[in-house]
């Protein structure tokens, strides 16, 4: 046995035991489903948080922008959309 890997008992529902059971076919095993959905799971779990962080730079970054527009004196006007200009 790999020395990798470490021993975990689990509790799954009769359903998803049999949903292994079904996936687990010579050369996958059970065990490696397992490991391939954890896997997946903690991957999906860091993007976001990855997302969550680059996130918050940036606005950490545009609210240090503003800060150095105001205190330049530069005032940034919002941008209205004037519907007599279409006609």
């Amino acid at each position: 046995m790999n020395e990798n890997l470490s021993r975990l008992t689990v509790q799954i529902t009769k359903h998803q035991h049999r949903l292994l059971k079904y996936h687990a076919k010579p050369g996958t095993s059970i065990s490696s489903i397992v490991r391939q959905a954890l896997q997946a799971y903690f991957a999906e779990a860091e993007d976001a948080l990855k997302e969550k962080y680059f996130e918050a730079i940036e606005y950490e970054e545009y609210e240090k922008y503003m800060a150095a527009q105001q205190a330049a004196g530069i005032k940034e006007e919002p941008i209205v959309a004037d519907a007599s200009s279409i006609f």
